[in-house]
């Protein structure tokens, strides 16, 4: 729950225009630290499913912040694949790439974002879903827990694989970039109306 409603928080920040580094600069030790346990416990011979900590710096960038702050990789593909609005399809056109890689800077600028009321739900939520989602499968057991740390800029699946050593956690990435579409779609909709309908006048 802590790292579900600081994530979001994170989120809320950057809605108004702080970048997510002014709040996660502060959890790096503890993420840190975590991540040292976890990959030391490993060393030992624990099970990569029996780790002390769920949550840690792999756990945060990795499964939470997918596609940059916000999960914004579901909606790059929904912009670059759905949208009719010129400004919507370029935006994502523009967007994808860097999102494949967690750099969201041209779509929380370019659509925008930021200040854009349209789309404040979805941008604060998409954090607090991927953590519960990434959570409960690791608490479950479904996939190895994260204990390695590959870099925050890997494209989704290929740095839940690096971070885990476990396949299935490619599916749980899946899974979450799934989701992530859904609890965008409806915003991402009423945003593309409203532009489609500036376009057309």
């Amino acid at each position: 729950f802590g790292i579900a409603l600081l994530s979001m928080l994170t989120c809320v920040f950057w809605w108004f225009g702080i970048h997510d580094s002014a709040i996660t600069g502060v959890l790096d030790p503890f993420l840190d630290t975590m991540l040292l346990a976890d990959a030391a416990a490993v060393a030992a011979g624990t099970a990569a499913t029996n780790l002390p900590y769920i949550v840690n710096e792999s756990f945060y960038w990795i499964f939470i912040t997918v596609g940059g702050s916000g999960a914004t990789l579901a909606l790059a593909i929904l912009l670059t694949f759905f949208a009719k609005s010129k400004q919507c399809k370029t935006v994502g056109r523009l967007g994808i790439i860097p999102a494949l890689f967690n750099i969201n800077e041209p779509i929380i600028f370019g659509l925008p974002i930021m200040l854009n009321p349209v789309m404040f739900i979805p941008f604060v939520l998409a954090h607090g879903l991927n953590a519960a989602v990434a959570y409960i499968a690791m608490a479950a057991k479904l996939c190895n827990t994260a204990y390695i740390y590959p870099g925050w800029n890997l494209p989704a699946p290929i740095g839940a694989l690096l971070a885990t050593l476990d396949f299935k956690a490619v599916i749980v990435m899946l899974v979450i970039i799934a989701l992530d579409m859904v609890l965008y779609y409806p915003f991402f909709r009423i945003y593309d109306k409203q532009m489609l309908a500036e376009e057309s006048k």
